[in-house]
């Protein structure tokens, strides 16, 4: 895989460069892990920003990581990730929520930004090409969960569902309501947490799906899913699917899908 590097700043360039050459070899590990569970079709290269230029030049979006059809998109600087993260950290936050988050992300480090590399790399396994829309909450759960279980220490993993699970219940007020297959609808124009929100309730719902309903097993969830899109006549949504295919439970269904219809 190629690399480039785009900066607004000359003097950013160096920690740029720093950042992406740190990213490389967990790039080249997750992709090959990758390949096992299915078709990869990878991208041309990935291209190193820093912050400025991935959220003002090459896009307008709030958070400096995407990817497209030939090219993944990152800011690759923990300092900035970090400002992103900590940003959730808004008025009216109990101590102990504030004191779970302050603590994993004033911690964070390079595995946890490989992560979020490796997410946008997942995105190119063959199965997500021409995803339905209300399905998008799978692929984007799906595409961040499974690095992190790669990359992560379980301990550190642990903490993290800890850490995203108090700040959807911090922000669920505010920003939550709809069904987990109205992907997007939290993303308002409001800043990095509106962006993030739900993101956090996908990776919660698919981690629910592949931990307790899969035993673990990502490719067997990966499976349904593939089994579900290439049907002829989808005549049920995916999370209608996955419900019954899993028997999934009602509380389940209540409080990490938020699906419509229920109780």
């Amino acid at each position: 895989m190629r690399y480039a590097y785009a900066v607004t700043q000359p003097e950013s360039l160096p920690a740029v460069f720093e950042g992406g050459q740190k990213l490389t070899d967990a790039i080249t590990r997750y992709l090959v892990w990758l390949q096992t569970l299915g078709e990869v079709e990878e991208p041309r290269g990935i291209v190193f920003h820093d912050f400025d230029s991935a959220t003002t030049i090459f896009s307008t979006h709030v958070l400096p990581a995407w990817t497209d059809h030939e090219l993944i998109h990152i800011d690759p600087l923990v300092d900035d990730w970090r400002h992103i993260y900590l940003s959730a950290l808004t008025e009216g936050l109990s101590p102990s929520i504030q004191t779970l988050v302050r603590r994993y992300y004033d911690s964070l480090n390079y595995s946890d930004v490989a992560t979020i590399v490796a997410h946008e790399l997942t995105h190119h396994l063959r199965v997500f090409a021409e995803v339905p829309e209300d399905a998008t909450w799978f692929e984007e759960g799906f595409c961040f969960y499974t690095p992190r279980k790669q990359i992560l220490p379980a301990d550190r993993l642990r903490e993290l569902q800890s850490v995203e699970k108090a700040l959807i219940d911090a922000h669920s007020k505010r920003l939550g309501g709809h069904p987990i297959w109205q992907f997007g609808r939290s993303d308002t124009g409001g800043g990095f947490t509106d962006a993030l929100f739900d993101y956090w309730r996908a990776i919660h719902a698919v981690s629910t799906l592949i931990d307790t309903y899969a035993h673990g097993d990502s490719k067997s969830i990966l499976a349904l899913f593939s089994r579900w899109k290439n049907q002829s006549d989808r005549a049920t949504r995916l999370d209608e699917f996955l419900i019954d295919a899993l028997g999934v439970s009602e509380m389940d269904q209540r409080q990490v899908w938020l699906l419509s219809g229920i109780a």
